[in-house]
């Protein structure tokens, strides 16, 4: 039984003013001057927690509202007070309902996070500013289209359909990577245009996609309402005590933004399409190129690199390229590996080289000679990781011409140390004809007899040949005499 009580209020007197003696404390008189005014000096008095005194008509108009609500509440029975409890409670329940779909919806319009409700047919209840952001759709436009059909894109339709579905179903989904349409306002057609064609939901012209959003999703079941029966038998019958299940109303979806994160994971893959294309091409225009890691592993080994060293590019990855590859499968020498390593740790450590000579026998033991550039790997943060080398080698027609080459300078060195020897050979006699020529100078015999004077002339000339060829450098000359 419950007691409802009345209550009657008067104000209360806040402020008081007296005229006279002063009663509080501590206040009193001077007693040594006679002043007969002082004591009707005027004060204020603040009291509280009095009213004004009641009148009787104030008090007889208090019991006759009295006897009024006694008859009128004593005329109800215990059912209309129960049912008039229940509907002040039924009010309260939807005001404090209207005051929470109020907070939600402030709520999801403000939220960062992409977020959106569909109906059990699949269309679109709510769409928030976010969503508006990705799509280019306002929320006036996509209220009313239906996800799967008008908003996912084509490849994407299998997928979302079936999330779709369990959804509705009761299934709460999450991680579902949906593609979905962006829309940018057609131009405007002139009037008396023809070609009707389809309009968006809402006003304004009609949308078209022209790219895609990216969105990563987590499906949430609404269940019940004010609407709807509220509960479904789990049995079908209804006519046992069973627990019911709340019969599915909508979905909503949450989720985030990976349009930006599969744009720059398209372009990577296009790089390293591109990368692999060019590296792992067949051209002869490709030069042999092999790699390493922070470790000193073999991390690429391209077919130019195959075709010069005769080594696969499973036999080359994952090996140690010191010791492992250089050394074990391609011989080097110790000296020429101990500098390759040191080339490489510069590498590694940040410093590039240009055109290192590097010699190495290849698998079927030809010898390879070629220049080496070594450049650092380094990720996106500039941290490096390993190294980049390209071994710069001569094609076959100036593989032939440097062979040639190589042998002219071969045979022209021959026959400079042919020549070297002939002169070593030559000044011992020539210094012989110098002698004789100058002992027979002093014969006396040598000046009266022609024959003398002709011998004379025959060393002076012998002399002179010989001088001259010990002079001469050009090694034809000496061919020709």
């Amino acid at each position: 039984c419950r007691t409802r009580i009345e209550v009657w209020c008067a104000f209360e007197l806040q402020e008081v003013v007296w005229s006279g003696a002063k009663h509080q404390p501590g206040e009193k008189d001077d007693g040594r001057k006679m002043n007969p005014r002082s004591s009707f000096a005027a004060f204020l008095e603040v009291v509280r927690h009095r009213s004004t005194p009641w009148d009787d008509i104030e008090i007889d108009a208090v019991s006759s509202l009295v006897l009024i609500l006694r008859g009128h509440l004593t005329s109800f029975s215990t059912g209309d007070l129960r049912a008039m409890e229940a509907t002040r409670l039924n009010a309260q329940d939807v005001e404090r309902l209207s005051i929470a779909e109020s907070e939600l919806s402030r709520m999801l319009e403000t939220a960062t996070a992409p977020v959106f409700t569909v109906d059990k047919l699949g269309c679109i209840t709510a769409w928030n500013s976010k969503m508006a952001q990705l799509t280019g759709l306002t929320a006036g436009e996509a209220l009313g289209m239906h996800l799967v059909g008008d908003l996912v894109k084509e490849e994407a339709k299998g997928a979302m359909a079936t999330a779709l579905a369990a959804a509705l179903n009761g299934k709460e989904a999450k991680n579902i990577e949906v593609r979905l349409k962006k829309f940018v306002p057609r131009a405007a057609k002139q009037p008396g245009s023809g070609g009707g064609g389809r309009q968006s939901p809402g006003q304004g012209p009609a949308l078209e996609s022209t790219s895609e959003a990216v969105l990563l999703l987590n499906a949430f079941v609404s269940r019940g309402g004010l609407l709807e029966d509220g509960y479904a038998d789990e049995e079908g019958d209804g006519m046992d005590e069973e627990p019911r299940t709340a019969v599915v109303t909508g979905v909503c979806f949450m989720g985030q933004d990976l349009t930006a994160q599969k744009m720059v994971e398209g372009h990577f893959t296009k790089v390293q399409g591109d990368y692999a294309a060019i590296v792992h091409s067949g051209n002869s225009l490709i030069p042999p190129i092999f790699a390493i890691d922070e470790s000193g592993l073999c991390a690429e080994w391209n077919p130019a690199m195959e075709k010069l060293a005769g080594l696969s590019r499973d036999q080359a990855l994952g090996q140690m390229l010191l010791g492992g590859v250089f050394g074990s499968a391609l011989k080097m020498k110790a000296a020429d590996r101990t500098k390759l390593m040191i080339v490489l740790n510069k590498g590694v450590s940040g410093h590039n080289t240009e055109r290192y000579p590097l010699s190495f026998l290849s698998r079927e033991g030809h010898l390879v000679e070629a220049l080496l550039t070594v450049n650092s790997r380094r990720d996106t943060d500039g941290n490096v990781m390993g190294a980049f080398c390209f071994l710069h080698t001569a094609s076959p027609e100036l593989q032939a011409a440097i062979r040639m080459q190589r042998a002219a300078e071969e045979f022209a060195e021959s026959k400079s140390k042919a020549v070297a020897y002939i002169r070593q050979e030559i000044k011992a006699p020539l210094d012989g004809l110098k002698f004789a020529r100058s002992r027979m100078e002093t014969w006396p015999q040598v000046e009266k007899s022609a024959m003398g004077q002709k011998a004379m002339e025959t060393a002076v000339r012998c002399e002179q040949m010989l001088t001259r060829i010990l002079g001469d450098d050009n090694v034809e000359n000496l061919e020709d005499g």
